[in-house]
């Protein structure tokens, strides 16, 4: 329920943010905040997939994740909250659970698009999930690379492409399938600057 009415909220400030009053915006980014600061989020390095413990760990974390998605696609949200908000998914990628790492990976890649900056420290922390041994994270993170390299504000493009050159280099055999991705992707966003330089 939580989860619902926060994607609802979010697609009413969305569509229609310029006509709501700055004190029901204050009221909304002050509960966001709340989510993303105070919610009961359980150390992750002891969230266990066994089923043995209690549900309330992984609904507090989907909570947070939907949160976490609102502040970064609303545009009207000051870019400290949205740093935040990137931070805290960084924190989720440090877990031992692929199951976070996977659903962190996700949030950023839909969120992307919407922000300004990203810090050299995440953008560290992300490119390093490059090398991860799960397959979805591994081709999750490189998802979310290619999305930071559309927009070259967000973050050194040659740094990036460095980074994606070396795990190509490095790339075995049973990495076939992300190698493919990354020279089709990577065709792409060659296509795109040209494009851009010819307007």
């Amino acid at each position: 329920l939580q989860c619902s009415l926060l994607e609802t909220l979010r697609e009413i400030f969305i569509s229609y943010g310029d006509d709501i009053g700055k004190n029901v915006h204050s009221k909304f980014k002050q509960c966001l905040m709340k989510i993303m600061n105070h919610q009961n989020i359980p150390d992750l390095q002891n969230v266990s997939n066994s089923g043995k413990k209690s549900a309330i760990p992984k609904l507090s974390l989907s909570v947070q994740y939907e949160s976490i998605k609102t502040v970064i696609m609303i545009d009207s949200l000051d870019s400290s909250l949205k740093s935040l908000a990137v931070d805290i998914l960084i924190k989720f990628l440090s877990s031992r659970d692929p199951n976070h790492k996977y659903v962190a990976m996700k949030t950023l890649t839909k969120g992307i698009p919407y922000m300004e900056k990203l810090d050299k420290k995440n953008l560290k922390f992300i490119l390093s999930c490059m090398y991860e041994s799960d397959f979805s994270i591994k081709r999750r993170s490189l998802g979310v690379i290619f999305e930071i390299l559309q927009n070259d504000k967000l973050a050194d493009q040659e740094v990036i492409l460095n980074h994606v050159i070396e795990f190509l280099a490095q790339a075995t055999s049973s990495d076939s399938e992300l190698i493919n991705y990354c020279f089709v992707k990577l065709l792409k966003t060659k296509v795109l600057e040209s494009s851009k330089h010819i307007k």
